[in-house]
């Protein structure tokens, strides 16, 4: 059953309690430092929920569209017109495989990312 709860993050040992849960969490982090600035609480409240509730579907985007630019370049400079059944399947795997591997590569840069962030913040609360 998922559970819905914030997290809030108080100091270094709320927050390595938070990371040590085996658990896909749901919910928000909250960070509530009472010596941190305001603004870089938010900062960091920010990039925290952002990078662990992405799914990578941006990245994927962006594969996605760049595959059918080339595609449509491919075609645009060989001459070629789609002209069978068997390039039009081609061209679906293509931009399938592109679309997979981009948001695999998205969910990955953004695991390292809120890794990275959780450091910054380590680091912040001495």
């Amino acid at each position: 059953m998922k559970e819905n709860m914030n997290y809030r993050i108080t100091d270094k040992g709320s927050l390595k309690a938070l990371l040590k849960k085996k658990h896909k969490r749901y919910g928000k982090f909250t960070v509530d430092i009472e010596y941190m600035e305001d603004s870089k609480a938010r900062k960091f409240e920010t990039d925290l929920n952002k990078y662990y509730a992405s799914c990578g579907c941006n990245t994927g985007n962006y594969f996605l569209m760049a595959a059918l630019v080339l595609f449509v370049v491919h075609f645009y400079i060989t001459g070629q017109t789609i002209y069978n059944w068997k390039i039009i399947v081609q061209g679906f795997i293509i931009l399938s495989i592109a679309a997979v591997l981009g948001k695999f590569i998205g969910k990955v840069l953004d695991n390292f990312k809120f890794k990275k962030t959780v450091n910054k913040l380590s680091h912040e609360l001495f």
